[in-house]
């Protein structure tokens, strides 16, 4: 647990500032102050803890933070810091929490969720494509399978027309048997065989 922050050094509103006016921190602490007080770039100096790295905003910033049962961390230890700290600030917000994609008040926090989401959105947008795809080839297969069918029916017609069967019984005399003729396609009417 941090004890005190004993110096920031070029750390934003805090040029040089020693923890002379200051008191120890206690398990719970409210931090609060005008607009340009402070309050954020401390959170940034919290955050550098957290993330065991100089903060972008002030790289050549300087700072002693003492905690109870570690030593001192210093921006020149800070990545052998084994301070656990978490930072809820701006950055946090921007790094972690959707607005965007945020549904009805429902707020993805953690960068992992908000990747998952976008995931999501994407296997979405893929399977919308593939269900449009299908969609337009099973209408490809059913034209398909209609213009089968009626190509079939136009030659199952081509083929009785071509194929006739002739009544007999006004032509020939009568007998016992029945005659089929045949006609042939582009061709006269075949003769009865006696």
């Amino acid at each position: 647990m941090i004890k005190n922050i004993q110096k920031l050094k070029n750390f934003g509103i805090f040029q040089d500032c020693d923890n002379s006016a200051v008191q120890d921190f206690g398990k719970f602490n409210l931090i609060y102050g005008w607009n340009g007080s402070g309050k954020s770039t401390l959170s940034n100096l919290f955050e550098s803890l957290e993330k065991k790295t100089q903060p972008a905003k002030f790289p050549s910033a300087e700072f002693t933070v003492n905690c109870e049962s570690s030593v001192a961390i210093t921006h020149n230890n800070l990545v052998n810091s084994v301070l656990n700290i978490h930072t809820f600030n701006q950055n946090f917000i921007k790094e972690n929490i959707n607005w965007d994609n945020s549904i009805k008040s429902i707020l993805l926090v953690a960068k992992e969720k908000i990747d998952e989401r976008k995931k999501l959105d994407q296997l979405k947008a893929e399977q919308q494509k593939d269900k449009e795809k299908y969609a337009k080839e099973q209408t490809e297969i059913t034209t398909l399978e209609t213009e089968l069918s009626t190509f079939k029916t136009k030659t199952a017609r081509l083929i009785k027309t071509s194929l006739q069967t002739i009544d007999t019984n006004e032509a020939l005399p009568q007998t016992n048997e029945s005659w089929l003729v045949l006609t042939g396609v582009g061709r006269a009417p075949l003769e009865p065989v006696w």
